[in-house]
């Protein structure tokens, strides 16, 4: 079996799906925000960027020699532009560079809330898509030199690439190699687990103090009030006359979402990014300096666009993916919030997930087998929680029938240590 034949129709399959799949995602972030108009606008970017990189690579895998006008100015162009792969390369690097903004975004989102809410508007997104823009611009503009036009035997235009002018011309494109590799591969990279790694730490660091901070206020106003629910030696939930405990901010609970979410956005993006975009870095390397042939239709060449479009195809799926899922997740939640709870035990939070509004479900399990049994109040935890990162703590109060099998007038639900 030919290799490269498999890998060539092997990317243009993968390609196919990376258009399809980034177009649908530009048509679901036209009436679906993201969250601000900073991160949407990014998130198009991205989505319209690997769309590029898709389409293109089909082109040139389908008609690698298309468009010549046999016309010698816009011949000239054609080369220097499409058949030198400028302009493929130019939208890899900016759908790299936009995933190092994507980055920057987040992090300035979590790790910097206060300051990050002055400059989330639309005309810092252009000024960054502007910038990304730039930077590849400059960063990819000696591709252009991997062309040139000449005339064949029977006096046709033919387009030459990978075969330069002067020796001069390739000793500078060999410089350019490593410059490419320094400034577009090792670079992102950096700044990419960078990014993904404070911002980590910080949602961890949030998560802990703020679970301590609300643990500690929910016991406060549980013994002003008079009331206690107890889990365990250490924990409380408080409660007022309307039998709904203090709300935890709303920074807490997120962080506890987003920390599990950022974690799995921030493994997967570095793995694909690395396994992607690492073969083709070093290929070309190896290739300019002769070590590996990486012209043109090699196979070399051709793995390294399957990688890169891999990439493009697992960005829309790694990305929108976790954030339409947790979209819907949010939505159908808002309409039955009352499978919800949180038990503060000590600085530790302990989420429950019961199944249907209204019915009695299982809480948790004590050592000894037991399954206390709660009856929710569906309105009141509707009515609590603006979406699904918000979560409150609950207890019983004279009006409410929340347990069962215990003395309600004492507003307890005793179990074993858990």
């Amino acid at each position: 079996m030919d290799v490269t034949k498999f890998f060539q129709n092997a990317t243009i399959v993968v390609n196919m799906l990376g258009v399809i799949g980034n177009a649908i995602m530009i048509c679901v972030l036209n009436k679906w925000s993201m969250g601000g108009k900073l991160p949407n606008i990014l998130f198009l970017a991205q989505a319209l960027s690997d769309l590029l990189v898709c389409l293109q690579s089909v082109i040139l895998m389908l008609q690698p020699k298309l468009w010549l006008t046999h016309n010698w100015t816009s011949d000239q162009i054609l080369c220097r532009l499409w058949h030198s792969q400028f302009l493929y390369w130019l939208t890899v690097q900016m759908s790299i560079g936009n995933l190092v903004l994507i980055g920057f975004e987040r992090y300035c989102a979590l790790v910097y809330p206060l300051h990050y809410q002055k400059w989330r508007s639309k005309k810092v997104a252009v000024t960054m898509f502007i910038s990304n823009l730039c930077y590849n611009l400059v960063l990819s503009s000696p591709n252009i030199m991997e062309g040139h036009l000449v005339l064949n035997d029977t006096q046709q235009h033919d387009c030459i690439t990978n075969k330069y002018e002067t020796v001069v011309l390739e000793q500078l494109m060999l410089a350019y190699a490593f410059i490419w590799f320094i400034f577009i591969y090792l670079v992102g990279l950096f700044l990419l687990v960078f990014f993904y790694f404070r911002i980590i730490m910080a949602l961890k660091h949030s998560a802990k103090m703020t679970v301590r901070r609300s643990c500690v206020d929910l016991d406060k106003v549980a013994t002003s009030n008079g009331l206690r629910t107890s889990f365990s030696k250490q924990s409380t939930l408080s409660v007022g006359g309307s039998g709904m405990a203090k709300p935890i901010p709303r920074g807490s609970t997120s962080s506890v979402n987003a920390h599990s979410q950022f974690t799995r956005i921030a493994i997967l993006i570095t793995i694909f990014y690395v396994l992607c975009i690492t073969y083709d870095a070093i290929s070309y390397i190896l290739g300019k300096n002769k070590i590996i042939q990486y012209d043109y239709g090699s196979i070399e060449h051709t793995l390294g666009m399957f990688t890169v479009s891999l990439n493009s195809f697992a960005n829309p799926v790694i990305y929108f993916g976790f954030v339409v899922r947790q979209s819907c997740v949010r939505r159908v939640s808002k309409s039955n919030m009352a499978n919800l709870y949180i038990c503060c035990r000590g600085s530790k939070p302990i989420v429950v997930v019961n199944s249907s509004a209204g019915e009695k479900t299982d809480f948790f399990k004590t050592k000894n087998g037991k399954m206390p049994r709660i009856r929710r109040n569906r309105s009141r935890l509707a009515e609590a929680a603006e979406d699904f990162g918000q979560i409150e703590c609950y207890s019983s109060n004279s009006d409410d029938r929340t347990l069962s099998g215990e003395n309600r007038s004492s507003r307890e639900l005793k179990t074993a240590n858990v």
